[in-house]
Parts: C-alpha cells; structure tokens; sequence
C-alpha cells in the first residue's frame, strides 16, 4: 500500500475519472481510502479501522463538473455507512485532519 496526501488521492481519482468518463454512482470507478488522524478524538481511542473511510471516485467531488462536492463514505468497519463526509473534512468548525490516504483498486 502506497500512503498518498489528500491532494494526490484526489488528483488520481480526477484524472481516472476524466479517462473513463466516470458519472455519479457509476460502478466503474476507483476506490481508496482516507484515514484520520488518531488527534482528531483526544478523548476516544479508536482504531485505525474505525479512522478510516472507504471512498469511491464516483463522488461528486472527483467529478470535474459535476456541481458539487459530496464525498460520501463508509467506515471500514463497518460501523458508520453512508457518512457525508465533506462535511467533517471541510464543513465543521474543527475539521477532522487526514492521517494519509491509499488506493484500494483501480
């Protein structure tokens, strides 16, 4: 697994998305993986599984011209599905700051 910042996952899955003419919810698409910092709970211990969040490109957000910016996400543990998680990334007050990110397929 190659650890990538925020910015080159993004770019990555743009870059795919415009080779493949990826739309939203199309099932031919990227996935990968944002994983938070342990900082951003101080009071929780969570695990790295807990901290990390499976992504698809087909996300409004990697779509160049799609109109907005959702990044919807499930929890690789399985225990937070569905989450909007632009909001927490870029939408809060205290954003949740990203640890590293990775590719899970092409």
């Amino acid at each position: 697994m190659e650890k990538l910042t925020f910015d080159q996952l993004r770019s990555t899955f743009i870059k795919f998305n415009e080779e493949h003419h990826v739309t939203q919810f199309d099932k031919t698409c990227m996935t990968g993986a944002i994983v938070f910092k342990p900082e951003n709970w101080p009071d929780k211990n969570y695990s790295i599984e807990a901290r990390t969040y499976e992504v698809s490109s087909a996300n409004k957000y990697f779509i160049p011209g799609c109109g907005g910016n959702s990044i919807f996400a499930n929890c690789a543990d399985g225990s937070d599905n569905g989450v909007r998680l632009d909001w927490y990334m870029f939408d809060i007050e205290t954003p949740w700051e990203i640890d590293y990110c990775y590719i899970i397929n092409e």
